[in-house]
Protein backbone atom coordinates (compact mmCIF):
# COMPACT_ATOMS: atom_id res chain seq x y z
CA UNK A 1 0.00 0.00 0.00
CA UNK A 2 2.58 2.58 0.82
CA UNK A 3 4.52 1.62 -2.28
CA UNK A 4 1.69 2.12 -4.26
CA UNK A 5 1.09 5.74 -2.70
CA UNK A 6 4.91 6.80 -3.41
CA UNK A 7 4.55 5.54 -6.64
CA UNK A 8 1.78 7.85 -7.24
CA UNK A 9 3.15 10.86 -5.58
CA UNK A 10 6.08 10.09 -8.24
CA UNK A 11 3.62 10.04 -10.93
CA UNK A 12 2.06 13.53 -9.79
CA UNK A 13 5.62 14.79 -9.49
CA UNK A 14 6.46 14.19 -12.91
CA UNK A 15 3.08 14.52 -14.35
CA UNK A 16 3.41 18.24 -13.07
CA UNK A 17 6.94 18.82 -14.44
CA UNK A 18 5.44 17.87 -17.60
CA UNK A 19 7.26 20.13 -19.58
CA UNK A 20 10.81 18.85 -18.52
CA UNK A 21 9.84 15.03 -18.06
CA UNK A 22 9.66 12.87 -21.16
CA UNK A 23 9.99 9.63 -19.98
CA UNK A 24 10.51 7.54 -16.83
CA UNK A 25 12.30 3.84 -17.24
CA UNK A 26 12.32 2.10 -14.06
CA UNK A 27 14.53 -1.24 -13.05
CA UNK A 28 14.20 -3.58 -10.12
CA UNK A 29 17.19 -5.53 -10.39
CA UNK A 30 15.94 -8.30 -7.45
CA UNK A 31 13.35 -8.95 -9.43
CA UNK A 32 14.22 -8.04 -13.36
CA UNK A 33 11.09 -6.16 -13.17
CA UNK A 34 11.20 -3.47 -15.62
CA UNK A 35 8.81 -0.57 -16.19
CA UNK A 36 9.16 2.08 -19.43
CA UNK A 37 6.45 5.22 -18.48
CA UNK A 38 6.57 7.96 -21.17
CA UNK A 39 5.24 11.22 -19.69
CA UNK A 40 5.24 13.35 -22.71
CA UNK A 41 3.73 11.64 -26.18
CA UNK A 42 5.93 14.75 -28.19
CA UNK A 43 9.36 13.22 -26.44
CA UNK A 44 7.94 10.24 -27.27
CA UNK A 45 7.23 10.39 -30.59
CA UNK A 46 10.89 11.20 -31.16
CA UNK A 47 13.27 9.67 -28.71
CA UNK A 48 12.13 5.96 -27.57
CA UNK A 49 13.62 4.26 -24.57
CA UNK A 50 13.84 0.98 -26.00
CA UNK A 51 15.04 -1.17 -23.16
CA UNK A 52 16.84 -1.20 -20.12
CA UNK A 53 19.37 -4.04 -19.15
CA UNK A 54 21.63 -4.81 -16.38
CA UNK A 55 24.28 -7.18 -15.00
CA UNK A 56 26.22 -7.51 -11.65
CA UNK A 57 30.03 -6.49 -12.18
CA UNK A 58 31.83 -7.20 -8.68
CA UNK A 59 29.95 -5.68 -5.99
CA UNK A 60 28.20 -3.24 -8.28
CA UNK A 61 25.39 -3.09 -10.67
CA UNK A 62 26.22 -1.78 -14.47
CA UNK A 63 23.03 -0.74 -16.39
CA UNK A 64 22.24 -0.12 -19.73
CA UNK A 65 19.62 1.85 -21.90
CA UNK A 66 18.80 1.96 -24.86
CA UNK A 67 17.82 5.21 -26.86
CA UNK A 68 16.33 5.07 -30.37
CA UNK A 69 16.18 8.53 -32.17
CA UNK A 70 12.46 7.90 -34.40
CA UNK A 71 13.10 11.37 -36.07
CA UNK A 72 15.79 11.72 -39.58
CA UNK A 73 17.51 14.78 -37.13
CA UNK A 74 20.60 14.65 -34.70
CA UNK A 75 18.60 15.35 -31.28
CA UNK A 76 19.85 16.41 -27.69
CA UNK A 77 18.49 14.95 -24.68
CA UNK A 78 19.39 14.75 -21.16
CA UNK A 79 19.54 11.91 -18.92
CA UNK A 80 20.17 11.35 -15.31
CA UNK A 81 20.05 8.10 -13.32
CA UNK A 82 18.49 7.66 -9.79
CA UNK A 83 19.75 4.77 -7.54
CA UNK A 84 18.25 3.48 -4.27
CA UNK A 85 18.31 0.67 -1.90
CA UNK A 86 15.88 -2.04 -0.84
CA UNK A 87 13.84 0.35 1.46
CA UNK A 88 13.37 2.44 -1.73
CA UNK A 89 15.86 5.33 -0.28
CA UNK A 90 17.88 7.09 -2.35
CA UNK A 91 21.54 6.10 -2.73
CA UNK A 92 22.86 9.85 -3.13
CA UNK A 93 25.58 10.01 -5.64
CA UNK A 94 26.45 13.87 -5.75
CA UNK A 95 28.59 13.52 -9.06
CA UNK A 96 25.23 12.59 -11.34
CA UNK A 97 23.96 15.07 -12.94
CA UNK A 98 21.46 15.57 -16.16
CA UNK A 99 24.05 14.62 -18.96
CA UNK A 100 23.84 15.77 -22.21
CA UNK A 101 23.22 13.12 -25.28
CA UNK A 102 23.64 13.83 -29.04
CA UNK A 103 21.77 11.41 -31.33
CA UNK A 104 21.91 11.31 -34.70
CA UNK A 105 19.10 10.75 -37.03
CA UNK A 106 17.35 7.28 -36.85
CA UNK A 107 20.50 6.28 -34.34
CA UNK A 108 20.37 3.87 -31.43
CA UNK A 109 22.69 4.60 -28.79
CA UNK A 110 23.24 2.71 -25.30
CA UNK A 111 24.62 4.80 -22.30
CA UNK A 112 25.76 3.17 -19.43
CA UNK A 113 25.17 3.86 -15.83
CA UNK A 114 26.94 2.05 -12.57
CA UNK A 115 25.81 1.96 -9.11
CA UNK A 116 27.45 4.09 -6.83
CA UNK A 117 26.93 1.79 -4.02
CA UNK A 118 26.67 -2.19 -3.57
CA UNK A 119 23.74 -1.95 -1.71
CA UNK A 120 22.06 -0.24 -4.52
CA UNK A 121 19.32 -2.68 -6.27
CA UNK A 122 16.63 -0.62 -7.66
CA UNK A 123 17.61 2.23 -10.87
CA UNK A 124 15.27 4.91 -11.84
CA UNK A 125 16.31 6.49 -15.40
CA UNK A 126 14.60 9.98 -16.51
CA UNK A 127 15.29 11.24 -19.76
CA UNK A 128 13.96 14.90 -20.77
CA UNK A 129 14.61 16.98 -24.36
CA UNK A 130 17.79 19.01 -24.13
CA UNK A 131 19.22 21.81 -26.14
CA UNK A 132 22.53 22.42 -27.59
CA UNK A 133 24.33 24.94 -25.66
CA UNK A 134 28.15 25.95 -24.55
CA UNK A 135 30.50 23.49 -26.31
CA UNK A 136 27.93 20.82 -27.91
Amino acid sequence: MLRRCLLGLCLLVLWGCGATAGTVARLDTRTGEKQITPFSAQFAGKIKVVDIIYRKTGNLIEAQVQLANQSSKSLVLELKGKWYDAQDFEVDDPKELWRHIIINGKETKAVKLVSPRKDAVKLEVLTREGKLEGNY
